[in-house]
Formats: C-alpha cells, structure tokens, sequence
C-alpha cells in the first residue's frame, strides 16, 4: 500500500478558487460602481468611456458573475462564500430597484 497525501475526489481543484474570484470580481465592480455615483463626473471630462465599461459591468457583469458563482463553481464552496454571493446579488437587486425609482 502506497501513502497518498492528495485525495482522489470528483471535483476540479480549481473550482472552488475559480468561484471566490467570480464572486471577488463582482463584489470589486459593485463597488466601484457604488463609489462612481459619489464623484458626480459631468459630461465632456473624458470620463465617459470608463463609465459606460462600469455600467456594461454593474448591469450585465455582476449577474453573470454571481450566475458563475452560485452554480457553476458553487461545489466545493463553503456555506459563508455562497452566503456571500446571495447578500452581494440581494445588494445588486436592490440598487436596481432604486435606480428604476430614480428614474420614475
């Protein structure tokens, strides 16, 4: 009998790392989405393209990430980071709202 130190399991090593970064990258552009609003950037100061990339990513980034996260990758995650993705996608459907209440 050989000593083996690695386990023999179903599931890519790389999953679960792949997974906290899905959800590290939507929480990073939540909030810099969240910080953005505070600057008050007016038009014509060449700041436009950015803003449009950091709404591309808030509208369409974040659920993609957090879609990633919660399904894709969610084997082999512990209980408190899929907590964390769902508390990060409440906080997104949130902020949805009030921009549509913003807006109304």
């Amino acid at each position: 009998m050989t000593d083996h130190t690695h386990s023999f399991s179903a599931m890519p090593v790389w999953r679960p790392m792949a997974g906290r970064a899905a959800l590290a990258l939507a929480a990073l552009i939540f909030a810099t989405a969240v910080m953005a609003t505070g600057l008050h950037l007016g038009e014509g100061g060449g700041a436009e393209p950015a803003l449009y990339a950091l709404a591309f990513g808030f509208f369409f980034g974040i659920p993609a990430l957090l879609c990633a996260q919660q399904s894709v990758f969610a084997p082999g995650q512990t209980r408190a980071c899929l907590f964390a993705g769902r508390v990060l996608g409440v906080a997104w459907l949130a902020s949805m709202a009030w921009l549509v209440g913003l807006y109304l």
